[in-house]
């Protein structure tokens, strides 16, 4: 009797340490995400859906990056988002969807079914992801300016739609026409 009981103590004392271990293993393993939730909004002015993504850390060219792989659009940055004039500067790639079209094939959420729609959408949509994003807590999203230019540091220009949009002045689609 006294070496069942020792072999039950025994038994329970590996199983106690055992269940332990298994408690501190996810912990070892660095198989906790560090990432962050981030909301996307992808449409036009007055018509945006929202997507949450998972992000690294909280920047504009990552949440650029999340947009560009949920949409499979090519977002591709030819300068660092940059800071100043009250919000954001961006200047999308000459080899960006912006300029060369949409992928083939394209994702049926997110088909666009002309080359107007789909600038349109690409820029409305990276300016309320921006804004909504880096507005602080209680302060107005539309508060945040975002401007758009060219390689070289041009006006954007989209000279198949015939529209441009100057230096100075934010985004914002009628002011491209």
């Amino acid at each position: 009797m006294k070496k069942l009981l020792i072999v039950l103590a025994v038994f329970m004392l590996l199983t106690a340490c055992g269940n332990k271990h298994k408690e501190e293993t996810p912990l070892q393993n660095n198989n906790v995400s560090n990432n962050l939730e981030a909301t996307l909004y992808i449409g036009t002015e007055g018509n945006f859906k929202e997507y949450i993504v998972e992000i690294d850390s909280l920047s504009p060219e990552n949440l650029l990056k999340a947009m560009s792989e949920l949409t499979d659009w090519n977002l591709d940055l030819a300068a660092d988002i940059t800071t100043g004039k009250g919000g954001m500067s961006v200047c999308l790639s000459n080899n960006s969807a912006l300029f060369m079209g949409p992928p083939d094939p394209q994702k049926d959420e997110f088909h666009m079914f002309d080359t107007e729609t789909l600038c349109h959408t690409i820029l409305d949509s990276i300016k309320k992801t921006l804004q909504e994003n880096f507005v602080y807590e209680g302060g107005d999203p539309d508060s945040i300016d975002i401007y758009f230019y060219m390689e070289g540091e041009k006006p954007l220009t989209l000279e198949n739609l015939g529209m441009s949009w100057s230096l100075e002045e934010p985004y914002s689609w009628e002011a491209g026409k």
